[in-house]
């Protein structure tokens, strides 16, 4: 699989959100102050935010590598509202869309769920168990995943002869 990065901005609509409610939450606490807050801001953006996007695609391009067959390419795609791994190239087995869409957020929400168990400071678990939400069916990875489902499980489950 050849690896083509395209750079952009990281995603504004997932930024700005974010950094309000992190803001808001430890600002309501009152436990931060000044620089303090600035830093301990920095460290969930980069460790969080970042982190947590970093793995999450990364974990499709693993998969994808595993999945798809030879001869397939991927290209990160960064731009204002999303950060996607694209593929072109020989199509994939049945099912390894499906996997290679769920293999991203489902990478975040274990870790999550793991840095959750061991009391990971400053919510950053949060950040990472947030990326389950990507398996609903008004995003891509849930769009992938949810189709997958309703045309080779659900579908064929009220066939006649099954």
């Amino acid at each position: 699989m050849r690896l083509v990065v395209r750079v952009g901005a990281v995603p504004a609509a997932v930024v700005l959100p974010a950094l309000c409610f992190q803001l808001a939450v430890e600002w309501g606490s009152g436990s931060y102050g000044g620089s303090l807050l600035f830093v301990h801001l920095l460290v969930v953006v980069v460790a969080g935010l970042a982190g947590s996007y970093s793995l999450h695609e990364v974990a499709h391009l693993l998969a994808a590598r595993r999945w798809y067959p030879a001869g397939t390419q991927a290209a990160w795609q960064l731009t204002v509202l999303r950060v996607s791994l694209l593929t072109r190239g020989v199509p994939p087995v049945r099912g390894a869309r499906a996997l290679v869409a769920a293999a991203g957020p489902l990478s975040c929400v274990v870790l999550g769920a793991v840095m959750a168990v061991v009391s990971a400071p400053t919510w950053l678990w949060a950040w990472y168990l947030c990326h389950g939400v990507f398996l609903l069916p008004v995003f891509g990875d849930g769009i992938t995943v949810w189709r997958y489902l309703w045309r080779h499980c659900v579908r064929r489950s009220g066939e006649p002869g099954d």
